[in-house]
């Protein structure tokens, strides 16, 4: 249902331990970008929007982010470990309380999976991916695809830049 739509490319990481696992790429929020990538090298990337509509009760769009989970967990067979961008500053207090549902909600389902799971820094994974400290988007899905990831774009961009940081960095994911 969630992620029907995703574009799938091959990815080649020769040197990571991790380059025969799962993993799970997250940036969390109402609209989510995410970027799998799967024991064969594939990668499968997009963004999902989970916000409540007007005739919904609030707890809807983080229901339908544990579907969304859950769609992922089953479709991929398995997942070796969940890596999300950890946020420290918001813009609002409700930027911060929606980040705060969805890291619960994240963090409780990786539990009850048994999944490993680590809060990454955006800003890190950009700054591997380009070379500086806040790129522009655009710049960072040019560097993205100079790197290998020929399908990078706008929304699923970062996390991408996350994926390939736990690539990099595979040393703090661990069950």
């Amino acid at each position: 249902m969630f992620i029907n739509a995703a574009l799938t490319e091959k990815a080649s990481f020769s040197k990571s331990p991790l380059r025969h696992a799962t993993l799970l790429a997250l940036t969390l929020g109402p609209r989510l970008s995410w970027a799998l990538h799967h024991r064969d090298g594939t990668i499968k990337k997009g963004s999902s929007v989970f916000r409540s509509t007007d005739f919904e009760g609030v707890g809807m769009g983080y229901l339908r982010f544990r579907y969304f989970l859950e769609e992922i967990y089953t479709k991929s067979s398995n997942l070796d470990a969940v890596v999300f961008a950890d946020v420290r500053e918001h813009m609002t207090v409700h930027d911060a309380m929606v980040f705060g549902g969805f890291f619960a909600h994240l963090t409780a389902w990786c539990e009850w999976r048994y999944i490993p799971y680590i809060n990454a820094s955006l800003a890190a994974a950009k700054r591997l991916a380009t070379g500086q400290d806040d790129p522009h988007v655009q710049r960072l899905v040019t560097s993205l695809r100079n790197r290998g990831y020929a399908m990078a774009e706008r929304d699923s961009a970062e996390a991408l830049a996350l994926l390939d940081w736990a690539m990099h960095y595979e040393r703090g994911i661990r069950k």
